[in-house]
């Protein structure tokens, strides 16, 4: 009896040690896991703060700067300054001009529009072109964060371009071309303002006002009489266009910001992963976002959208940007569709620019078009408009003889010789579904 009592003990004693040890080995595990997890994103901060990133969201904040310098303050005081009603608000939002640029005229639906763009627009374009005028767009707003700032007055920014765009449009059926060029240049500026704030670059609103004021110039050049007036403002405007130092600067940022907001996302997108057992995932994915979304800003840095798509790939092998095997990894870093529209935005603007040099060499050459890109440098254009899609960064392609045309290779890199079928490639809007980009103003310049 005392034999099967003892082993009885025996027997219980080993399941409390088992019931023991399994917990404190749990532990040990889980400690082991939180430790590694968190040196390796120590280290990756470290790399990345040793080559001169930024690794805290904090660090983006700028420091206040003489409002002279500041092409943020009065842009957002201008928008404000608009004193729009909620309802004429909503009805400009809603009446998105956009969708009818193909269209000649405006159309009665745009009567609401119209007449707010009338009485609205002089506080509005007074700040815009105190905007253009200043030395930076960095800004930091006392007692808040940029981010809270900016997304408060995103709808006054959106009702800002929309009235811009209306502005132009107007001005284009009354046959006013220095005053439609003012406007397209103004929403030019606040794309370039925009674009200095990494919280709104990849989530496509930077770019909104470029795409806008690209399509507007390439409308406007269908009916554009060059003038001793209008040839220098296009030719000015062009060159504005080919300016790409705040829109790349604005995506690196971008890029770079995202990287060092993935801690952040972290815990505001997904509070249940934060929880002490499991956040060591979470500190690990946060790492590889971070490390992937950096890689990423480092091809942006040095290459064209090639060598970019070919970094998406290799980075979502099936089809997420983040190839992890946990669901909420992919909403740490950008999707494609944030890195391919500024790159389309960019080969936009260079597209227009080209047609407006080509339409300016033919006013000043009797009609005769170049025979390369490379003849309107520096007389006309600063520098030579290039294909962001094209493998080696060569020049977009024209072609005028019986009428006038620029394309890029688009998504597919291949020279179609200007092909718009659609065949090749079901993406995007407009003309990026097709084999190449198409650009063109639709017929030879108009000399007065």
């Amino acid at each position: 009896m005392m034999v099967r009592h003892k082993y009885i003990r025996r027997k219980y004693w080993r399941i409390a040690r088992l019931i023991v040890a399994v917990p404190v080995l749990l532990l040990l595990v889980r400690l082991a896991w939180g430790f590694e997890a968190n040196r390796r994103l120590a280290n990756t901060q470290r790399s990345l703060g040793e080559r001169g990133l930024r690794v805290h969201v904090t660090q983006f904040h700028h420091s206040p700067m003489p409002e002279a310098d500041n092409a943020t303050i009065p842009l957002l005081r201008g928008v404000r300054g608009m004193k729009l009603t909620t309802a004429e608000r909503n009805a400009i939002l809603a009446d998105d001009p956009i969708a009818r640029l193909p269209m000649r005229s405006l159309g009665p639906a745009d009567t609401r529009l119209v007449a707010t763009a009338r009485t609205a627009n002089t506080p509005l374009l007074q700040a815009i072109d105190k905007a253009g005028q200043c030395k930076s767009a960095a800004w930091k707003v006392e007692g808040g964060t940029p981010m809270a700032t900016l997304a408060a007055t995103m709808p006054e920014l959106r009702t800002a371009t929309n009235l811009l765009l209306a502005l132009a449009l107007m001005a284009q059926d009354e046959g006013n071309d220095v005053a439609a060029l003012a406007h397209i240049r103004r929403l030019l500026i606040v794309a370039r303002v925009l674009a200095h704030h990494p919280e709104l670059t990849l989530n496509l609103q930077a770019w909104r006002g470029a795409i806008v004021a690209a399509q507007m110039l390439e409308r406007l050049q269908n009916t554009l009489v060059l003038t001793p007036e209008t040839t220098p403002l296009l030719k000015n405007l062009a060159a504005l266009m080919l300016d790409d130092a705040p829109f790349r600067a604005g995506l690196l940022t971008a890029l770079e910001y995202e990287a060092a907001n993935c801690p952040l996302m972290a815990d505001k997108y997904f509070p249940d992963f934060s929880a002490w057992w499991i956040r060591p995932l979470m500190t690990r994915s946060v790492e590889r976002s971070m490390t992937q979304t950096i890689a990423l800003r480092d091809t942006v840095e040095h290459s064209n959208y090639v060598a970019v798509q070919q970094m998406l790939e290799r980075l979502m092998p099936q089809g997420n940007l983040n190839a992890m095997t946990i669901s909420f990894a992919e909403n740490l870093a950008p999707s494609r569709q944030m890195i391919e529209v500024p790159y389309r935005a960019m080969t936009d603007r260079h597209a227009v620019a080209l047609l407006a040099g080509l339409q300016i060499y033919a006013h000043e050459h009797a009609g005769s078009y170049p025979k390369t890109t490379a003849e309107l440098v520096p007389a006309i254009l600063p520098v030579v408009p290039t294909d962001f899609f094209s493998a080696e960064n060569k020049p977009l392609r024209f072609h005028a003889e019986s009428t006038l045309m620029v394309w890029s290779v688009g998504r597919n890199g291949a020279d179609d010789d200007g092909s718009s079928d659609q065949a090749g490639s079901p993406f995007g809007p407009f003309r990026w579904r097709g084999m190449d980009a198409v650009y063109g103003s639709g017929g030879p310049v108009r000399v007065r």
